[in-house]
């Protein structure tokens, strides 16, 4: 039907016009960024920020439904599971079983010899590293950019 096609070709040109118009205002606002102070020192990575809070994929419900409830951040226990929060390895992230990271019971039941802590401890240092090597790599980009 002619009309069924006069339809969907509007329906195209609204959302290419909401895209174009979509991508422009994205343009002005990391234009505005870079001009301001956040991109001058304050807040360096304020565009990646916006990117994340708004963009970024959830992987809990909750996350899904507001903003309040964060994502865990590493080496946090669960309230429920009393699981503990930890990194995953990208490089070994096919063999990663979320089951099998350590609860706090565990962990208490090995304190008597330290190694349960020991390795998280471990852990912890090598995702901390990595992050601010990340974190150092990405400032001295931003800088030579300037």
């Amino acid at each position: 039907d002619d009309d069924d096609d006069d339809d969907d070709d509007a329906a195209r040109a609204d959302d290419h016009e909401l895209g174009e118009l979509s991508a422009a205002r994205w343009q002005q606002l990391k234009e505005a960024v870079k001009r301001s102070k956040l991109a001058k020192g304050a807040q360096p990575f304020a565009i990646e920020e916006i990117v994340l809070t708004y963009v970024y994929p959830r992987y809990d419900s909750m996350v899904t439904r507001g903003f309040n409830h964060l994502l865990k951040s590493p080496f946090v226990v669960h309230p429920k599971t009393m699981r503990v929060c930890v990194p995953v390895d990208v490089a070994n992230v096919d063999t990663f079983d979320p089951l099998a990271v350590p609860n706090v019971r565990q962990l208490l039941a090995s304190s008597g010899t330290h190694e349960g802590w020991l390795h998280a401890s471990r852990v912890f240092e090598r995702f901390v590293a990595a992050l601010q090597r990340e974190q150092r790599a990405a400032a001295a980009a931003a800088k030579q950019k300037r």
